[in-house]
């Protein structure tokens, strides 16, 4: 039997018992996991079933999304955020419309957007709304430069639960904005910033306040080369490529032993 790990509640700190949790894959022959740091995990937690890295989720897709491929920068890059929106999760989205922020505007998506938590007047404010969308839609409404993985209450790093399970999973939403044709912002300790800078698919980022200055150094050719690395992946992911290379990699280890 094959196992695709999707979630582990337990790095979450939803769950306290990791030996239950874990007692749940015991059965598998072998697991795929999503990274090398969520493999390291399960082994440091006494795993002994063989792993598969996937690299990446898929996310499915029948059509392209090409509203990205044309996207051209004026004045300020856009950078797009999808997901619910909690205190938890991305508090620290508000924090935005404080830092410098000169080269930059945010383009939200997703339920439970407060604009009454704003720190600024919405006149003067470079975070704008966008409404929610099914997961079917999401991929051919979002239009921006780039999309951003992060996690957490501070702008300063990645914190809490949620911020620290940024350090073992793959979240949906980087596949998300790669199917959109968008290159990727993403915290450096991130575990999924380790396929990112190895493809070139992105940023990587230790301190948001550190985006405006990246973003003004960041030259044409640059974001063009990340594109163009970007719309490669994109044919991969929305047509399930990865998961189905994670596939072929555990059934050959099953075929080895």
């Amino acid at each position: 039997m094959i196992t695709i790990v999707h979630d582990v509640r337990s790095l979450k700190g939803r769950v306290k018992d990791v030996e239950k949790e874990l007692s749940k894959i015991v059965c598998s022959d072998v697991i795929i996991v999503h990274n090398q740091s969520m493999k390291q995990w399960f082994l440091d937690q006494g795993t002994t079933i063989p792993m598969v890295v996937l690299g990446i989720f898929d996310y499915v897709s029948r059509e392209k999304p090409i509203q990205n491929n044309k996207v051209i920068k004026k004045d300020k890059y856009s950078i797009a955020y999808a997901g619910g929106f909690g205190e938890g999760k991305n508090a620290y989205i508000f924090d935005f419309d404080i830092l410098d922020n000169s080269n930059y505007n945010l383009k939200l998506y997703g339920i439970g957007f407060d604009e009454s938590k704003l720190k600024v007047s919405k006149d003067d404010s470079i975070i704008f709304y966008q409404g929610a969308f099914p997961s079917d839609q999401i991929a051919h409404k979002i239009e921006a430069h780039f999309g951003l993985v992060w996690d957490g209450i501070s702008t300063e790093a990645c914190s809490g639960d949620l911020g620290e399970y940024l350090k073992y999973n793959n979240p949906h939403k980087t596949s998300l904005y790669l199917l959109c044709g968008l290159p990727v912002v993403v915290w450096d300790q991130a575990a999924i910033a380790t396929f990112i800078v190895e493809n070139n698919l992105g940023l990587t980022v230790s301190n948001l306040k550190d985006l405006n200055a990246i973003l003004e150094n960041l030259s044409e050719t640059d974001y063009t080369t990340m594109k163009s690395n970007v719309l490669k992946v994109q044919e991969k992911v929305m047509k399930g490529q990865f998961v189905e290379t994670a596939v072929k990699n555990a059934l050959q280890v099953l075929n080895n032993d």
